[in-house]
């Protein structure tokens, strides 16, 4: 468990914060592929606290592969995302089963001692911050692409809106709900998603923008139920080392 902690905690930083846009648009050249391979590598073995060989070799040449796979793709929709991620963690699973005790074994646990629990306390908080906000954003995004798509194609064109607004919108609701689930109030994810739908409901200023509530409505409610989600598993993980 704490081995597989310590990659995927390496994997959603190197993928969705050490992992720039301009590196993503670039990641068809086999320079970017690899810097981003080394960068998976470098992180995996900051928070495993051990150059594990076969890990980390294991580690970056599927890290590459995938990711080339993936590059020489012409779909861009929500399939190759989840096969990609898929793939990333079926092999982090794997590897977890194969060499359990590696984390034990390494630095951390021996530098920390008693403040191991802190240490993997942090590791699931940051793995759960990465999975609610861009993690999230990509995920839901892509799913809610083909009516975004259906609705820029009527007469009145695309969706206006300030730039990245959305994004950030989404990202704010998601952190919003994790902290409300952490602190135990989830009366108040009730009162956020009620004020949302007013807000953006508002906008809707005739009937032919039905389709656009929809897409509003359907895109609110993947953002909370995916934060709901993610903030579930982040108290249980966090109760796994910190038992009532």
């Amino acid at each position: 468990m704490d081995t597989f902690l310590a990659l995927i905690t390496a994997h959603l930083l190197a993928d969705f914060l050490f992992q720039n846009r301009r590196m993503v648009e670039s990641k068809r050249r086999i320079p970017v592929l690899l810097l981003h391979s080394a960068i998976v590598i470098v992180t995996s073995i900051v928070l495993l606290g051990e150059v594990h060989m076969p890990i980390i070799i294991s580690i970056g040449v599927t890290n590459f592969l995938i990711d080339f796979l993936k590059t020489r793709s012409k779909r861009d929709d929500i399939w190759p995302f989840l096969i990609d991620q898929g793939a990333h963690i079926g092999i982090l699973i794997f590897l977890s089963i194969i060499y359990p005790y590696t984390f034990n074994f390494g630095f951390w646990p021996g530098k920390l001692s008693h403040d191991l629990r802190w240490f993997q306390a942090a590791m699931v908080l940051v793995s759960g911050l990465m999975l609610i906000a861009p993690f999230g954003g990509i995920l839901i995004g892509k799913l809610v692409q083909p009516l975004r798509d259906e609705i820029e194609s009527e007469p009145h064109g695309p969706i206006q809106g300030l730039r990245n607004g959305g994004m950030y919108i989404g990202w704010l609701e998601r952190l919003l709900t994790l902290l409300l689930v952490m602190i135990n109030l989830p009366a108040g994810i009730g009162f956020l998603l009620a004020s949302k739908s007013i807000l953006r409901l508002g906008e809707i200023k005739n009937g032919d923008q039905r389709k656009t509530a929809e897409y509003i409505m359907i895109g609110t409610f993947l953002s909370f139920g995916w934060a709901l989600l993610v903030s579930l598993l982040v108290q249980v993980s966090l109760l796994f080392w910190f038992p009532v």
